[in-house]
């Protein structure tokens, strides 16, 4: 399945520096997500196909 609306490819570091300025610990899968697709959400077609609702957050 391929992700939509990703953003730019992220760093360890980018990471690093977004968990030591919150400072806080990102869970491992969360951090390899990012670091595979940086954020975006399945496609609608496959969200309609399991019936659930889909709710992502976005920084800026």
């Amino acid at each position: 399945m391929e992700f939509e609306q990703t953003e730019k490819q992220l760093t360890e570091t980018d990471l690093k520096n977004f968990e030591k300025t919150l400072q806080i610990n990102l869970p491992d899968d969360f951090k390899k997500h990012y670091l595979t697709y940086n954020g975006g959400y399945p496609p609608y077609e496959y969200i309609n196909k399991r019936n659930t609702t889909c709710l992502y957050y976005q920084w800026f």
